[in-house]
């Protein structure tokens, strides 16, 4: 009885690709993005440690993160119009 793997290779190759393409973004974020001084080296660790988990945990924070900068520059813009 053979059990064809094509299945399991494509989900494989799936996480591999969204590992690869979120570590590069990952890689492209400044190290002052991040709040503490090792926290992109932790991010780089995780990475490599928890491979099949790293990627979507980078995305939920990635998510998170862009949420919070968009509040910051809305708050202000909105100071600046409310000095003038």
């Amino acid at each position: 009885m053979f059990i064809d793997p094509t299945a399991t290779v494509i989900l494989y190759f799936v996480l591999a690709v969204v590992w690869v393409v979120q570590f590069a973004q990952l890689m492209m974020f400044e190290d002052d993005s991040f709040r503490g001084h090792w926290d992109k080296l932790i991010w780089v660790a995780v990475f490599i440690l928890v491979f099949p988990v790293a990627p979507f945990a980078f995305l939920i924070w990635k998510k998170a993160y862009q949420e919070h900068l968009d509040a910051a520059k809305y708050e202000s813009e909105r100071n600046n119009i409310e000095m003038k």
